[in-house]
């Protein structure tokens, strides 16, 4: 299905019987904060918001620019970012759409924390490498929050464990 209409799409996907899929949004639409949709989609998390809606939280593994906002972005020569998409809970429609972040590059799978969403940038190049909090919330782009504690290397994804108060994080390789 795309966006609010229930008809279905084909040939997109293969999936078992008795699955269905929902086309939210296009690389290269208008979302609705006016930015364009970015490319690559890569890691999301789905969060509550209230009894009504979810936020999708979406990375995008861009790795050359130009940043969607310069004003705010971490680094204008750079693409990546994070969407948010929120979604109705019952209809699973389309509500609204807006970028968190931008001027990042190669964000990758990521993950959900009790804070809010964790972009990871899968890439170690000068001033990159980083982890930022993005806020599931936040119906405009905001400006980076980088987590430095969570160290500088090519990051892939995050788990948090809050029983243990341990945040995991895996690292992209290709040593063998």
């Amino acid at each position: 299905m795309k966006g609010n209409d229930p008809r279905p799409c084909r040939g997109l996907s293969t999936l078992p019987p008795g699955f269905a899929y929902r086309i939210l949004d296009r690389s290269g639409e208008r979302m609705s904060d006016g930015h364009l949709t970015p490319i690559l989609p890569d890691g999301m998390a789905c969060f509550e918001a209230g009894d009504r809606q979810l936020v999708l939280m979406r990375n995008h593994e861009i790795h050359i620019g130009p940043a969607a906002d310069q004003a705010l972005a971490y680094d204008p020569q750079r693409g990546g970012g994070v969407t948010r998409l929120v979604l109705d809970k019952q209809s699973g429609a389309l509500v609204s759409s807006n970028l968190v972040l931008t001027g990042t590059s190669r964000n990758c799978a990521g993950g959900p924390s009790p804070w809010g969403w964790l972009s990871c940038e899968e890439i170690d190049e000068p001033g990159h490498g980083y982890v930022f909090l993005c806020d599931p919330s936040s119906s405009t782009l905001q400006p980076p929050q980088i987590l430095p504690d969570l160290g500088r290397f090519k990051h892939e994804a995050a788990a948090v464990d809050v029983l243990q108060q341990v945040t995991y994080l895996t690292k992209t390789t290709h040593e063998v």
